[in-house]
């Protein structure tokens, strides 16, 4: 079962709107002192929440052609 590219872009946008908010919290509240927190946000919910969300929903149309090519070439070498 495949994601219509409509879908994925929804994922993607509320995935994008939770990191936002964690990052609020961590920017706004006094839970920033919390290490664990602050871990959880400078290593997890940064980088998978805006860079790679961001580049995604930015970039979809050249990541899924690229990844179809791949897989097409993979098959290709599995085949032979």
């Amino acid at each position: 079962m495949t994601i219509s590219n409509r879908r994925m872009r929804q994922i993607l946008r509320i995935i994008h709107i939770v990191a936002a908010a964690f990052m609020g919290t961590y920017l706004y509240s006094p839970w920033s002192d919390i290490a664990a927190f602050k871990a959880f946000v400078l290593w997890i919910v940064f980088p998978v929440g805006f860079v790679l969300t961001g580049i995604w929903m930015w970039q979809m149309p050249k990541i899924s052609k690229f990844l179809k090519s791949n897989v097409g070439n993979q098959a290709n070498v599995i085949t032979e």
